[in-house]
């Protein structure tokens, strides 16, 4: 019986220390700051003028990026729009007024404000052809190169094996109490 105590309070210590992982901020994979992910980044028609819409999020968490300095940078020579934090977490919006039909270049640089959850400087820019009057979505990143999943991978593979481990230890405890019958 003593055996079976101490292995099983083993065998939660283990299952503990593997699901460690997920219970700390991801963002520290990244030296402690946040990377930038655009989940989505449109361009909408707004009267005579357009507006950008971007939603920023961790690409290790998941998590809203808030308070971040965000500014798009429109053809050449560059006009600089600083987009504002919008009613949903991660959410940044600005009009970018009047824009000419045709190609267009865009850059997006993302930045971390006094005071503010620290984040990955990020810039990135496209090249889209505007259409007057209809919506374009510039960026739709997946973060299929930007997070890292190690956390995640290691407490379902903890969580695994400790279900492994308590399965096979209260089955032998079944068996062991389970009567023998004699003939």
């Amino acid at each position: 019986m003593k055996f079976l105590k101490g292995t099983a309070a083993a065998l939660v210590a283990v299952g503990l220390t593997a699901l460690g992982p997920a219970a700390t901020p991801v963002s520290a994979h990244s030296g402690g700051k946040a990377v930038v992910l655009v989940a989505d980044l449109t361009l909408s028609p707004d009267g005579t003028a357009w507006k950008a819409s971007t939603t920023l999020v961790d690409g290790d968490s998941g998590s809203p990026i808030r308070g971040a300095e965000v500014k798009a940078l429109l053809g050449t020579p560059a006009k600089t729009v600083n987009l504002a934090q919008g009613s949903s977490l991660g959410n940044y919006t600005a009009s970018l007024g009047a824009l000419p039909a045709g190609p267009t270049h865009l850059e997006l640089k993302v930045r971390t404000l006094p005071g503010a959850e620290a984040v990955v400087p990020y810039d990135k820019a496209w090249d889209f052809t505007l259409t007057a009057g209809q919506p374009i979505q510039v960026a739709s990143e997946t973060g299929d190169g930007g997070g890292s999943n190690v956390a995640l991978i290691m407490s379902v593979a903890g969580a695994v094996i400790l279900i492994a481990l308590l399965y096979g230890l209260f089955s032998l405890r079944r068996r062991a109490a389970a009567p023998t019958q004699q003939r």
